[in-house]
Formats: C-alpha cells, sequence, structure tokens
C-alpha cells in the first residue's frame, strides 16, 4: 500500500504574508522618492538615474505612486480574487504610456532619446515601428 505523503502547510498566515510584502513595496517606493532628490544614497543614485530612468524614462516618477498602490491594494483587499489578466492589463497600461510619452520624438532620434532616460525609456521604444509605418496620429490612436 502507498503511503500518503501530507503536504506540509505554510508557517506564515497569509494576511501576514501579503502584510510583510505590502510593506516592503511601501519601504521600496520610498526609497524611490528619496532617490528622485538624492537623499537614498549610492542605491537610490542607482535606482534613479540608470534603472528607472533607463527603463522608463519620464515616467519613472509615477512608479512610487504605482508600488504604494499595490502595497495598499495588498492590505485592503484581503477577499478579492486577482487573476493574471489584472496584472498583463496594468503591464500593458504601463507600457502604452510609455509609448506615448516617446512618440513625440523623430524616429531617427527615439533610441538616443530613450538611452538618455527621456520619454518612456527603453520601454517607450514600442513606438518607434508606430510612428514609422503608421504616423504619429495613428500611433497616438492605437495607443
Amino acid at each position: 500500500m502507498a503511503r500518503k505523503y501530507r503536504r506540509k502547510s505554510s508557517r506564515l498566515d497569509p494576511t501576514l504574508s501579503r502584510g510583510i510584502i505590502a510593506v516592503l513595496l511601501a519601504v521600496l517606493a520610498a526609497i524611490i522618492i528619496l532617490s528622485f532628490f538624492d537623499k537614498a544614497g549610492f542605491v537610490g543614485t542607482m535606482l534613479d538615474e540608470y534603472i528607472l530612468s533607463f527603463l522608463f524614462g519620464s515616467i519613472r516618477y509615477f512608479a512610487p505612486a504605482i508600488i504604494l498602490i499595490l502595497s495598499w491594494f495588498l492590505i485592503r483587499d484581503i477577499d478579492y480574487n486577482y487573476r493574471p489578466t489584472h496584472g498583463i492589463g496594468a503591464l500593458l497600461f504601463f507600457l502604452s504610456l510609455s509609448s506615448v510619452m516617446h512618440l513625440g520624438f523623430e524616429t531617427d532620434d527615439m533610441l538616443r532619446q530613450a538611452l538618455e532616460g527621456h520619454g518612456g525609456g527603453i520601454f517607450g521604444m514600442l513606438a518607434w515601428p508606430m510612428k514609422e509605418y503608421l504616423g504619429a496620429v495613428a500611433g497616438y490612436i492605437i495607443l
């Protein structure tokens, strides 16, 4: 007769683990906010000038607000049934916002602006094919 293996349950209560994650996200948002004012030391400089600037460009200033909202939802809506489509929708919104911020540049100048941390950063480069092949107005309509 085969033995039944009982799966060990998690030691942390799901409410407690969500609270810990929410607090860590709030601390990350605070560090990012401090990095905008050069008050977070070396880590803040790396976050602001290299990572966030490169990836998100000018919309990096929205990152702490989005992280704080996510943290609040983790604490507040314990009974809410999150689905993967919610995360996908938020990601698509952020990518389209990055692209909209980047549509104002000329197509020849888009990569340089993205690498310098302007517009929508490297994620804003998703606007390049739209502007190159469809034009700026059609790009704004699609995005």
